[in-house]
């Protein structure tokens, strides 16, 4: 492998890697492995990385096949960002977002209110009034709200059922849900955890003692689930792999827990413990790993897809933001005091909302997305994949990289909801063709 250093591209500073051409003898592996190498190098600098790739379509069929990849090192301030604030709906305690955070649903002491232009405007819905706490799929379509009852949209929250089934749950408390949104996991207080797999139509108890399960949260396929019991009843974190049919206590330390999130596939776990520590897990919760964030009552967290960006806030108006998995944390003050918190899958869009007295806040931060284009080869076909972002990119083409004729495809994303990435398929025609990820 080569790297070799052009004068311009797109007014960044490229990286060229090209990888050496094979046979059929030799793995199909070495692209992936020359890919990660490069990933590294370029990771290294304070920036993302934006991925060009370089294909021969007659290579899938015949003998070679060759792959370039062009890291276009994106300019980024790091922790540099700053907070947004906005105007929120009052006395909300929870928020729950889609995949891009382009559509956001709250509660608190009244019905449910949503957004769809990231919390630049809000609507009150028609839901069940008090509702306190949201959860949402990846798409934003499907919702799912608690109260004195238990509702559900299907329509993004322009109509609600109310999912008589699951009445008889006194207190819900925390509600989270897959990102298909079928299947929903609820938690009460001095109770117990139930689930369904329809959307809420039908619930079942879980096998699980009777606690004050104050947060419970989801992985995206809804297999992985854990809950954390707190509110005065000091207790441990736990943890099911199999959509909650079983349950299993994890080693955390016992605490008055109030918040939980999770990664996508549900091996990374963030967890705040109400007048305690923060806590990872980066295993599921086998073991966890005390954060370098002060004691605090903390109130809400949560945590991108791949769990790198994470989220904590406390109820007295300081907010704590980190990119590299808690290693290190930027904070924030603020008037308000904070009680939901939500992050974009590529956690580039992190998001905060709390009230006092009769004004309700929204604080937003906003990254710059850099999502890596990932390339699997499959028979004739070309599979591009990238973790949702929360700025909209396209995939273009161009078949030589001398000239600026990219043409963006038409071939529509489609949201792969077991690690919310958007994926592209396609089938490269004659010769050789460059392929790139940019915002349109």
């Amino acid at each position: 492998m080569h790297v070799i250093w052009p004068n311009t591209c797109c007014h960044t500073t490229p990286m060229f890697a090209s990888a050496p051409q094979t046979t059929p003898s030799q793995p199909a592996t070495a692209f992936t492995r020359q890919a990660a190498i490069c990933s590294r190098v370029a990771e290294l600098r304070p920036c993302g990385v934006t991925i060009l790739m370089r294909t021969q379509s007659h290579a899938m069929h015949q003998s070679r096949s060759y792959l370039m990849l062009l890291f276009c090192l994106l300019t980024s301030s790091g922790f540099a960002q700053t907070w947004v604030q906005a105007e929120a709906p009052e006395s909300m305690s929870s928020i729950a977002c889609s995949a891009d955070a382009s559509k956001l649903v709250a509660a608190g002491c009244s019905p449910v209110y949503i957004s769809t232009n990231s919390g630049i405007s809000w609507v009150q819905t028609t839901s069940p009034s008090p509702m306190f706490y949201v959860a949402s799929s990846a798409d934003g379509n499907k919702l799912a709200a608690i109260g004195s009852v238990l509702c559900t949209s299907s329509d993004s929250g322009k109509t609600w059922t109310v999912q008589s089934n699951a009445q008889s749950v006194y207190n819900w408390y925390s509600i989270a849900s897959s990102a298909d949104g079928t299947r929903l996991a609820a938690s009460g207080f001095n109770g117990f955890i139930y689930t369904s797999t329809n959307s809420g139509i039908t619930w079942v108890t879980n096998n699980v003692p009777r606690h004050n399960w104050h947060s419970i949260v989801s992985s995206a396929d809804g297999r992985k689930l854990a809950a954390v019991i707190g509110h005065n009843d000091s207790g441990s974190i736990y943890v099911s792999t199999n959509s909650g049919a079983a349950w299993a206590q994890t080693g955390s330390p016992s605490a008055d827990w109030y918040a939980v999130a999770s990664s996508a596939d549900g091996n990374r776990l963030i967890a705040a413990a109400s007048l305690g520590n923060v806590y990872t897990s980066t295993n599921g919760g086998v073991s966890w790993m005390s954060n370098s964030l002060p004691s605090a009552e903390w109130c809400s967290v949560a945590s991108s897809a791949d769990g790198n960006a994470l989220l904590a806030a406390t109820d007295r108006g300081v907010l704590y933001a980190s990119t590299n998995t808690g290693t290190v944390w930027m904070s924030t003050n603020s008037p308000y005091p904070y009680f939901g918190s939500a992050a974009s899958a590529d956690g580039k869009k992190l998001i905060a909302m709390g009230t006092t007295g009769n004004q309700g806040d929204l604080y937003t931060l906003q990254f710059t997305p850099t999502p890596h284009l990932n390339l699997k080869t499959s028979s004739s076909n070309l599979a591009f994949s990238w973790t949702v972002p929360s700025t909209k990119f396209v995939v273009q083409q161009n078949s030589d990289l001398s000239t600026t004729n990219w043409v963006t495809l038409t071939n529509v994303p489609v949201l792969n909801l077991t690690n919310l990435q958007h994926e592209v398929i396609m089938s490269p025609v004659g010769g050789s063709g460059y392929y790139r990820l940019v915002t349109p």
